[in-house]
């Protein structure tokens, strides 16, 4: 089995009176996916005998990825700087490394208490559009450290 890392990346709402499909916005999430290719265009996969380099490449590179906020730690625009490619280059001979976002989610509170919430899978379009038109209900102020070690697995076939 092979399988690609998936870091989740999650924006809370602390608007409650923010509303979609009839229930109240906890968030907006989504995963940023990172494949890697070697200098022989092969990609690397997670596998039992290669974790700790796939591990270590993928954990170097998403800290490399900027979400930039105002100065009242509202969400902004998210970059990814390539400026670490010569450094992985050197130290696990790779070539290349494609990053794009997928699974994109708007987070429901699923109870009239807040406490509980699902995600409700939407289109990238959707999400974006649902993001600029309440950009000021986002804030990563208080998450930015846990969403760094949030992850899930990608099964490649």
């Amino acid at each position: 089995m092979k399988y690609r890392v998936l870091y989740d990346r999650c924006f809370n709402n602390h608007n409650k009176k923010l509303i979609y499909n009839n229930k109240i916005v906890a968030g907006l999430s989504f995963y940023v996916r990172i494949k890697i290719l070697d200098k022989n265009n092969n990609e690397l996969f997670l596998r039992n005998d290669n974790n700790k380099d796939y591990s270590d490449i993928t954990t170097d590179f998403f800290r490399t990825i900027q979400f930039s906020i105002d100065n009242q730690n509202k969400l902004l625009s998210i970059s990814i700087y390539r400026n670490i490619s010569k450094y992985l280059s050197e130290n696990y001979n790779i070539e290349f490394i494609n990053v794009s976002c997928t699974d994109f989610s708007i987070d429901l509170f699923t109870d009239g208490s807040c406490c509980v919430c699902e995600p409700y899978i939407v289109s990238e379009k959707e999400f974006i559009n649902f993001l600029i038109d309440n950009h000021i209900n986002f804030e990563i102020s208080d998450n930015i450290n846990a969403q760094n070690c949030a992850y899930t697995i990608e099964e490649v076939k």
